[in-house]
């Protein structure tokens, strides 16, 4: 059954309802108009706003479901910047169609079933989304839009959003902001305008317009907490923000709180690699809050999201080591992958492991896959037992980036050198041992478990425990090296 609409509904309550399904249709240079005051009532239909049809709805919409789930679909023009929509099915809703539908409160209580959004158009909220008893699904093509004039959302593990919400630019300048989805900011350096992304609660989510992931994954399989926020601002020319990104235990993803990182990518427009390890330091946060302090606005232009200790994301300095060459001469190793706008890395070092001097500058080289080499040639004649090596990866804007130190000892019985870690098919193990000691390596797991013994022999040593372990599992590993009277272990990760 279909009902065609070109009518004015005036106050006052229409409630319809058909045991079968039905339409009601607006159709192409027809006008419905729900004026204020006035209740619209559909049971068991659905509202279809087809191409060139208008909507203009300043009263109240209740959609109390049908057979087919498909509540509005909407094609046409949709006004709804005043008015109200309440969806009290009792299985998941959907809102479809290719046009936006502006709607002043937009307010979900079906029984915790949800409404599914799958209007390219987007679901665009001018005043409020009260998410009573069920959540909203969202994607990327599919988002829910929120205006200057709608308030912040409140969420929990019940009822929130699932995918892809927008807060469309709002002025801010040197004000304190939010919160809103889940983000807030000191106030401090002036913004301008800040537009904010977030996608978060992406699990479990086939069925609904886009492919589904538990956390934001990079190349080698490591995931983030399942929530990421995009802060896009229109004056980063000086300044600074403390900033505060906060979620529900529904999107932990299995992280570890105890041991949570700070990661961002290298620009507001992508949320593929590179990323970037902002702060690494081991956050403990168990209340799910993290409050990061004099964040330049150059850098808080971009992709923000949280990972723990053994899921870093995907960043374009992929291994960095240092080893000693025939006790004499120290290498400088490091390789990338995915490098974007960056300009050139330092090599620095330091007596003491506190106050560093660069010895080099190093091109990047901007490809997708880079290996760096820098010899410090006869280091050792510096007189020290101990030398630090770091890196400083520089980007084009002038934001710079601090790799943690790594220590060469010129006293030491032999030498190690691991390379590349982390790895996918190929480890390598190099071992400068001049006095020929019989050396044991053991790698284990983070759980105790040997996966491999050997014993090696001779001056220079080149073993691959690659070629020995061509299957071993993708994880985090404990590399011990012995000769009996000097041990080290080293944490090796296999992608």
């Amino acid at each position: 059954m279909k009902k065609n609409y070109r009518s004015r509904l005036l106050a006052g309550s229409i409630f319809l309802a058909n045991a079968l399904h039905a339409q009601i249709i607006v159709t192409s240079g027809t006008t419905m108009e729900i004026t204020a005051g006035t209740t619209f009532h559909a049971a068991g239909l659905n509202l279809q706003n087809n191409a060139g049809g208008t909507i203009n709805h300043a009263g109240t919409i209740i959609m109390a479901g049908n057979a087919t789930g498909r509540d509005i679909i909407n094609d046409g023009t949709f006004n709804g910047a005043s008015g109200t929509i309440q969806m009290t099915g009792t299985t998941e809703q959907q809102i479809q169609g290719n046009s936006v539908v502006n709607i002043g409160t937009f307010t979900i209580n079906n029984g915790g079933n949800g409404v599914s959004v799958t209007n390219t158009g987007a679901l665009r909220i001018h005043s409020a989304l009260n998410l009573t008893n069920g959540r909203l699904f969202t994607a990327d093509a599919s988002p829910v839009r929120f205006t200057t004039t709608a308030a912040n959302p409140t969420e929990d593990n019940t009822n929130h959003i699932r995918g892809t919400a927008i807060m469309e630019a709002r002025t801010v300048d040197d004000a304190a902001f939010g919160p809103f989805l889940m983000f807030s900011m000191a106030a401090g350096g002036d913004v301008d305008d800040l537009t904010l992304t977030r996608r978060s609660g992406r699990g479990n989510t086939t069925s609904r317009g886009f492919t589904p992931t538990t956390g934001f994954v990079n190349p080698i399989g490591f995931e983030s907490i399942d929530a990421h926020w995009v802060v896009d601002i229109s004056n980063t020319a000086a300044g600074t923000r403390n900033a505060t990104f906060s979620w529900i235990s529904d999107w932990d993803n299995g992280r570890n709180l105890a041991q949570m990182q700070l990661w961002r990518t290298n620009s507001p427009f992508t949320i593929a690699s590179p990323w970037f390890l902002y702060n690494a330091g081991l956050l403990n946060l168990p209340t799910r809050i993290h409050t990061e302090s004099n964040i330049p606005l150059s850098a808080l232009r971009n992709g923000w999201t949280l990972s723990d200790q053994v899921n870093p994301l995907p960043v374009d300095l992929l291994a960095f080591d240092v080893r000693l060459v025939k006790g004499q001469d120290v290498e400088v190793l490091w390789n990338s992958k995915n490098e974007l706008n960056l300009s050139h890395y330092v090599v620095e070092r330091s007596f003491n492991n506190l106050h560093f001097e660069p010895i080099t500058s190093v091109p990047a080289k901007n490809q997708p896959e880079n290996n760096y080499l820098h010899t410090d040639w006869n280091a050792k004649s510096l007189g020290k037992n101990i030398l630090y090596y770091r890196l400083v990866q520089v980007e084009q804007n002038g934001f710079k980036r601090t790799t943690p130190s790594k220590a060469v000892h010129f006293n030491k019985a032999f030498w190690v050198g691991i390379y590349p870690n982390p790895y996918k098919d190929e480890l390598n193990v190099k071992i400068y041992n001049p006095e020929k000691n019989r050396i044991t390596l053991t790698l284990t797991d983070n759980l105790g478990n040997t996966h491999l013994r050997t014993t090696l022999e001779g001056e220079e040593i080149h073993f691959k425990p690659s070629e020995r372990l061509p299957h071993l599992a993708a994880g985090v590993y404990f590399l011990q090296i012995s000769d009996g009277s000097q041990t080290e272990l080293h944490k090796i990760v296999k992608m």
